[in-house]
């Protein structure tokens, strides 16, 4: 894996798997429940792994007792836009941008919009190194996910609660 400012990144199946995306998102989910947010805006390029890796993403942050604003397959721009409007505590976007199909990432975005400064992501990877969190009793709810549907925009606006996908990181 490769861990920047950027995010994490890795080929797909070897270095970046379903399990490795659940613990980076509950590790980012556990350091936004300590803040003010409970929730965390998901989106993801076109990918063939995207829907896999969102799952896993959705299911990391859940365990943690984030509630997930699914706004689906969004530019990254408009993920960042979605982190501001919907006043959530970060986002997770997944996009490996100009690298080759068999590769994917985890970018991660601030409750401001904006990417993680070094501090953030040295913050989570070492959240990270540390091992799955455990459930937060004052943030654990019933897990609630958020999808577009006809008549919203991709950023989810006017988005309504869907039930969950029934992933579990038991």
């Amino acid at each position: 894996l490769m861990r920047s400012v950027s995010g994490v990144r890795g080929i797909v199946g070897t270095d970046l798997t379903p399990e490795t995306v659940a613990r980076y998102a509950a590790a980012f989910g556990s350091i936004v429940a300590q803040g003010d947010g409970g929730s965390v805006v998901l989106g993801r390029d076109s990918r063939t792994s995207g829907p896999t890796f969102a799952d896993a993403a959705r299911a990391g942050l859940q365990s943690v007792g984030i509630d997930v604003i699914d706004c689906g397959l969004i530019p990254t721009p408009t993920a960042q836009l979605a982190v501001e409007h919907h006043r959530a505590g970060g986002g997770i976007v997944l996009t490996a941008s100009h690298n080759p199909v068999e590769w994917n990432a985890l970018k991660f975005v601030g409750s401001d919009g904006l990417f993680l400064d070094r501090a953030s992501v040295e913050a989570l990877t070492d959240s990270f190194s540390i091992g799955p969190p455990s459930r937060r009793s004052s943030r654990w709810s019933t897990p609630r996910n958020y999808s577009t549907s006809p008549g919203t925009n991709s950023a989810g606006v006017g988005a309504t609660p869907v039930p969950s996908s029934g992933i579990s990181m038991r």
